[in-house]
């Protein structure tokens, strides 16, 4: 084969778009249509206009009988009047068409303003959902990322991860109570108190045994032990997730049922809760030695068999239950106890200066009350077995007692 010929290439010619040259071809026979009836329009009114008056006057003078009677003025005269009036007729006909065209085109804009409206409104639906999509999906993995945080060796990873837990909380109120759950996990997981060590013994004597002359007669200074910074922070986080809350019966019963503020057992000693709302928090069993509780908000909080000794209760503790804990030296003075329960509590050197006791229980429980003489016990409620200072007359004091 010849070289010359094998190179040759053919020659392609660049086609249209067929998309494009389409519409145009298609408007074509439109356009064309439209000219000619626009056209034949025009004309027929035009000619309308010319010979129908002559035949209107025409027509009037056959049914009279009597066409001598119409001068070349009168009738040029009768013709424009004519005229005149078609003239009119068809200028009221195009302003009739013209407002049912407005009327329809004003039909159609509104409702395709509609239209774009509901597709505007749906994209912003779609768009909505997607980014609320995206952020649960970027909460869940900040949240399995805290979670981790906190299990971690670092004292500090974990601070990172009680602070990432704070910030979710702030932002979706929705995520609060799940937050507040796993605080009180960690808190009460990170340090297990032994609880054998303070268990009351049953009698005045045997519940002082073995105790220093500084747990004997109280003691309110800075205290020995305190907790791990990452475990204070995350205390101090849970009260001010419920701050300003105000808690009825029945969000006290959801908070106990649900464990949100589960902390039984813990090592608490030397916490401070000066800050919050802990309403409904249960402390079975925990020790709290020596630990600040001034301040806050514990109505209906549970401290059964707790160890609070030295503790600092200046606060609203109204409600609260105090059954069976070790409350050597323990500072209520000015607190709010109305109606709290002390049935089986060990109050060595416990003040409760200027305290509401008004339906306070304190059966079975053992008082040798530092100051007892400025502590006002009316209202309060005791038993037979309650153990009272010596030299004390519950009666006088305003006690009940009842049987």
């Amino acid at each position: 084969m010849d070289r010359s010929v094998a190179n040759q290439q053919p020659t392609v010619e660049p086609t249209r778009s067929i998309g494009s040259a389409t519409p145009s071809l298609s408007r074509w026979p439109q356009n064309i249509m439209m000219v000619i009836v626009l056209c034949l329009g025009v004309i027929s009114l035009s000619l309308i206009v010319m010979w129908a008056p002559q035949r209107i006057v025409n027509d009037g003078q056959a049914r009279t009988g009597a066409p001598s009677l119409m001068s070349a003025a009168e009738r040029l005269s009768a013709e424009n009047n004519v005229r005149t009036s078609l003239i009119q007729a068809f200028g009221g006909l195009v302003l009739l068409v013209g407002v049912f065209l407005t009327t329809r085109q004003l039909r159609i804009n509104r409702e395709q303003l509609a239209a774009n409206w509901a597709q505007q409104d749906l994209t912003r639906q779609t768009s909505f959902a997607g980014l609320e999509a995206s952020r649960k999906a970027q909460q869940g993995e900040t949240l399995t990322r805290a979670v981790d945080q906190l299990g971690s060796d670092s004292a500090t990873t974990r601070l990172g991860g009680v602070a990432s837990l704070d910030l979710l909380a702030t932002e979706d109120p929705r995520l609060r109570d799940l937050t507040m759950e796993i605080l009180s996990a960690f808190i009460a997981s990170s340090s297990r108190a032994d609880s054998t060590k303070w268990l009351p013994k049953g009698s005045a004597d045997g519940a002082v045994e073995g105790l220093t002359n500084d747990e004997a007669t109280g003691w309110w200074g800075e205290p020995a032990r305190v907790p791990r910074v990452e475990v204070q922070l995350a205390l101090t986080v849970l009260g001010r997730l419920r701050e300003g809350l105000e808690s009825d019966l029945e969000e006290l019963l959801g908070v106990q049922h649900r464990s949100l503020f589960n902390l039984d057992s813990a090592n608490l000693a030397g916490a401070r809760f000066s800050i919050g709302n802990f309403d409904g928090a249960t402390f079975r069993r925990a020790d709290l030695s020596e630990a600040n509780l001034s301040g806050g908000r514990f109505e209906g909080a549970v401290f059964f068999l707790a160890n609070c000794s030295r503790a600092n209760f200046c606060g609203d503790f109204s409600g609260a239950h105090f059954g069976q804990a070790l409350m050597v030296g323990a500072d209520f003075h000015g607190a709010d106890l109305l109606a709290a329960d002390f049935e089986g509590a060990f109050l060595c050197a416990a003040r409760f200066t200027r305290s509401d006791l008004r339906g306070a229980n304190f059966a079975n429980a053992i008082l040798h009350v530092e100051g007892e003489h400025h502590a006002d016990f009316k209202g309060a409620r005791a038993d037979a077995e309650t153990v009272w200072p010596e030299g004390f007359d519950p009666a006088s004091a305003g006690v009940l007692i009842v049987e």
